[in-house]
């Protein structure tokens, strides 16, 4: 439970800093059919756009972006997976399906396909049951993975988004879901791919899917760049959609809610993407250009680390002033290696905090250690390091000296060893003579 506690209160704390990280927008309403909408750095997690965003509306079958990432974190690819008679008696027929059989075996791979191009609620209900036993126990899994990801507005009670009174959740909780999702490794094929053949299993023959997702390549609404989208209807939630769409470094995820025409999510689609592209790009900054305006005295940041930030448009990176976050703690005596956090801003907009590695030399232990011999005693630190520096040249002089008195002492020894054995070999002539 006080895990639980944690994971929620870090939740809370992400969503507020997202709130107060929203870059200056330009003076643009977008006029949007859908009732809310969000664009959504998929990076940084700042919200660029936003129409009601936190309003708890039907997801519909954009619920399977979920579905599909608990799948890919808990389930191999090639796993096979049994249908059971409650995963197929969970779906009406008038919903979306592949036709699953009781009895017939699959692979996660396959069924991810199907959620992902065919929107099957029952491969849904399968992948439900594999990852936790039964659809109540994965529904309380979605909500927990929810509130981890700062998606405290949602509350999931299936794995496929049919119809339900409970199952609620908002634009802005689902661009989290859904930039999550796109950093699972793999996941966003399930959700890209136009046509693709499931074999024949022990009670079908092949299947062929072949998605109609018009945001997609081929499709009417076709957006360069996409990299996943999954749509979502029911008469409850009326059109929903979600998507993530890249070009050069910038990735953006565009969520729309209760669309009232098939062509509306496409179009308010369009033109949120349209409008991030064209009012922000991102830059990247490392992390010697962060520190370069901070004081951290003997710290300097770690090699080779990189940070990206999404600036309005015709905003220079040299612009962005930073400072260390209030609990940032940098002291002398501190350890050699930390993590503190760095604020920054841009023309009075807050940017998201980045977490920067510090290091510092590791301090010669002999000046330690009579460093705080002088500190206990009393002395001040100016004294102190006062009295460091006078020591320093005698010290080299006795270091030098120390070397001489080693070597002449080498050096003797060499000779006594010499002697010693010139004797023995005397000794050794005389003793043949002898004989």
């Amino acid at each position: 439970m006080g895990h639980c506690k944690a994971r929620l209160i870090g939740g809370v704390l992400c969503v507020l800093l997202v709130l107060t990280s929203v870059p200056a927008k330009a003076e643009e309403t977008l006029q949007l059919a859908s009732q809310a909408a969000v664009l959504m750095d998929a990076d940084t997690g700042v919200v660029l756009y936003e129409k009601n965003m936190n309003e708890q509306l039907y997801p519909a079958s954009i619920t399977k972006l979920m579905t599909a990432l608990l799948a890919m974190e808990a389930l191999e690819p090639e796993q096979v997976l049994t249908v059971s008679q409650t995963a197929v008696n969970a779906v009406p027929r008038t919903s979306s399906h592949i036709g699953l059989l009781a009895g017939e075996r699959l692979t996660v791979d396959q069924a991810l396909y199907a959620i992902g191009m065919e929107s099957a609620n029952d491969a849904a209900n399968v992948l439900a049951e594999a990852v936790s036993g039964s659809l109540e126990a994965f529904a309380e899994k979605m909500n927990e993975k929810a509130r981890e990801l700062g998606a405290l507005n949602t509350h999931f009670t299936n794995a496929n988004g049919l119809p339900d009174s409970g199952h609620v959740t908002t634009a802005y909780d689902m661009a989290l879901i859904t930039a999550a999702a796109l950093k699972q490794e793999g996941l966003a094929t399930y959700f890209s791919t136009v046509n693709y053949t499931l074999s024949a299993t022990n009670l079908s023959s092949a299947r062929s899917f072949a998605n109609k997702d018009r945001l997609l390549p081929g499709g009417q609404y076709y957006y360069d760049g996409v990299l996943l989208a999954k749509t979502g209807w029911t008469s409850s939630a009326q059109g929903t959609f979600a998507a993530a769409v890249r070009k050069g470094q910038t990735t953006l995820v565009a969520i729309t809610l209760k669309s009232p025409l098939l062509e509306d999510k496409y179009k308010d689609t369009h033109k949120l993407l349209d409008y991030g592209f064209s009012h922000y790009s991102s830059v990247n900054v490392s992390g010697e250009q962060i520190t370069a305006q901070l004081s951290l005295g003997e710290y300097t940041p770690v090699k080779g680390q990189k940070f990206s930030y999404l600036i309005p448009a015709g905003a220079l990176f040299t612009d962005i002033r930073y400072s260390l976050s209030e609990d940032a703690v940098l002291s002398e005596n501190g350890p050699l290696q930390t993590t503190v956090g760095i604020d920054a801003s841009l023309e009075g907009a807050v940017l998201p905090q980045v977490q920067v590695k510090l290091e510092r030399p590791a301090p010669q232990r002999e000046a330690f250690i009579l460093a705080e011999l002088l500190s206990a005693g009393g002395t001040s630190p100016e004294q102190v390091q006062a009295i460091l520096n006078a020591l320093r040249i005698p010290a080299a002089v006795v270091g030098v000296l120390l070397l001489i008195f080693m070597v002449l002492l080498f050096r003797r020894q060499l000779q006594r060893h010499r002697r010693r054995r010139h004797l023995k070999a005397r000794i050794r002539r005389m003793k043949k003579r002898m004989e």
